[in-house]
Parts: structure tokens; sequence; C-alpha cells
């Protein structure tokens, strides 16, 4: 989940998402730093990357599940983002937000 978090912020660091497609592409996240702040935008973002980098991509889910069948995607992507939060107690997305401004714009403006 990390690795997918990090791709994120790199798409949203050059330009490549939007904020201003974040209702097409996200709509459980009402902006693009809340893409993996809960289970469901996690599964949505997931399910997006798949489909939009042909779904080999640092693999979550079962990978017979075709890139195309979004839905179906995003549906494993839930179940599995869902059972990380039971396990973690929750604090799995607790922390993505500061860990976007602090880990990744830390290293950005040290570079």
């Amino acid at each position: 989940m990390a690795g997918r978090a990090l791709f994120f912020r790199f798409l949203m660091d050059r330009g490549i998402v939007l904020e201003s497609e974040c209702d097409d592409f996200f709509p459980a996240a009402k902006e693009l730093e809340d893409a993996f702040s809960s289970a469901k935008k996690a599964a949505q973002t997931s399910a997006w990357l798949d489909k939009t980098f042909n779904g080999d991509f640092m693999r979550l889910i079962d990978e017979r599940i075709p890139t195309d069948d979004q839905p179906a995607r995003e549906k494993a992507y839930l179940a599995f983002f869902q059972d990380a939060q039971q396990k973690t107690n929750g604090e799995i997305f607790l922390t993505w937000k500061p860990f976007f401004e602090a880990a990744c714009c830390r290293w950005w403006f040290s570079t």
C-alpha cells in the first residue's frame, strides 16, 4: 500500500493527476491527498491505478480479475483494505495525509 501511495504522490507532484479530476476518478475522496485515507478511497484509487497502468502494478489482489473490470477490482481492494484496517485497529489510514505532507514533501524540498 505504501508503494501505491508513493506512486500516487509522484503522479500528483508531476501534475499527471489533478484536483479537478478527483470527482471523476476517486469520487469518495474530496481531494487528492485523501486518496488513501480510508478503505473505500484506497480501493477506488487502487482500481483506477490498475486500469490506468495496466493492472500489473504492486499487486495486492487476485490478478485474475481483469483490469478492465474496475468494479470487481474495487470490490477486491475494498476487502483487502478493510482487512488491513481491522488488523491495524484503523491506524493504517490515520497516517496517510500526514505521511504525504511530512515524509514526501520533506524529501521533495530537501533535494
